[in-house]
């Protein structure tokens, strides 16, 4: 009986001891899958809280970049308008020298011609007088 009784003994003591282990790796097993849900959570929340401010980055360089695009088109627009009008004044500029230079071309002929002509006469008059 003593044998028995400590078998009996031995044995309950063993489904305590298993008791007490099986709750403890319950509550154990409880609280890490309290944490992994946690860190899905906070993995989450660090995920979206990425995929924003890479939003947030490309719509501000979008703006930027925009906002260059639209200065280089100005100062093109601007260069170009200057471009036109020195093409303007470069184009009145070379119409004056034009008509200055046919002004010029025509009196050098006029004188030309006019100077072959007192020539002329000077001439007819030199052979009169030499034919008497």
């Amino acid at each position: 009986m003593e044998t028995i009784s400590f078998a009996l003994g031995v044995a309950s003591v063993l489904v305590v001891l298993l008791g007490t282990v099986t709750v403890w790796v319950t509550l154990k097993v409880k609280n890490l899958i309290k944490e992994n849900r946690d860190l899905i959570i906070t993995i989450n929340n660090l995920d979206q809280n990425i995929d924003r401010r890479f939003e947030n980055l490309e719509h501000h360089y979008s703006d930027e970049i925009k906002e260059i695009n639209d200065t280089i088109n100005v100062r093109t627009d601007g260069v170009y308008i200057r471009i036109k009008e020195e093409t303007v004044s470069l184009e009145r500029h070379m119409d004056h020298m034009l008509e200055t230079s046919k002004k010029y071309t025509d009196s050098r002929i006029d004188k030309l011609v006019d100077s072959y002509f007192e020539q002329k006469e000077i001439l007819s008059k030199t052979k009169q007088i030499i034919k008497g």
